[in-house]
């Protein structure tokens, strides 16, 4: 069985991912933790590592957009063992005090609930080096129209056509890349 992870940013909730989960397929276990209340990266790592235990014991391939990316690497830095890939896409990998503005400005009734979560990224240090020197592979999936950033040593793939928020408006098409991503890496190994 696959066991499937999805982080989600500050601006968005764990129910954003929904609809790509309904396109995996259907023996795969799939978690979305509720990152919003989190006041720390630590309590951010407690989150994904409750979540990932009540659905399999196996390691799990970490699925993120936007700032989903910085705890989803951070797990991956510090607990290697329980994760088998991490996929990111649109990725902000740093956060600072102007996102957090910048987030509120756009987006205030969605971060009004993420508050802790902005205030928990700042400052949080991430490295897809050290994520890919533990053994654990990584893809970013950039989005055409906006590509974000691509983690060190991550694999990048862009998606024609697409924008950061593709997960939302396509999302049989994002989970047909978790589920090709996935494929590779099991042919690699």
């Amino acid at each position: 069985m696959t066991t499937i992870v999805f982080l989600h940013s500050p601006a968005t909730s764990p129910f954003t991912w929904r609809q790509v989960a309904d396109y995996l397929p259907p023996a795969w276990a799939v978690a979305a933790p509720d990152l919003r209340a989190c006041t720390s990266a630590a309590e951010m790592d407690a989150a994904i590592a409750r979540d990932l235990q009540a659905v399999s014991d196996e390691q799990a391939v970490l699925v993120a957009e936007g700032a989903g990316a910085i705890p989803a690497l951070h797990f991956a830095q510090a607990y290697p063992e329980l994760v088998a890939g991490v996929i990111v896409s649109a990725a902000q990998l740093s956060w600072s005090r102007l996102n957090t503005l910048g987030a509120r400005a756009t987006h205030r009734k969605a971060t009004r609930e993420a508050g802790p979560m902005m205030t928990a990224l700042r400052g949080v240090t991430v490295d897809g080096q050290v994520v890919a020197a533990s053994g654990v592979p990584g893809v970013a999936l950039r989005p055409e129209k906006t590509p974000g950033q691509v983690p060190a040593a991550f694999d990048s793939k862009t998606i024609a056509e697409a924008s950061a928020d593709w997960y939302e408006y396509a999302p049989d098409a994002f989970a047909a890349n978790i589920v090709q991503v996935i494929a590779s890496w099991a042919e690699e190994s």
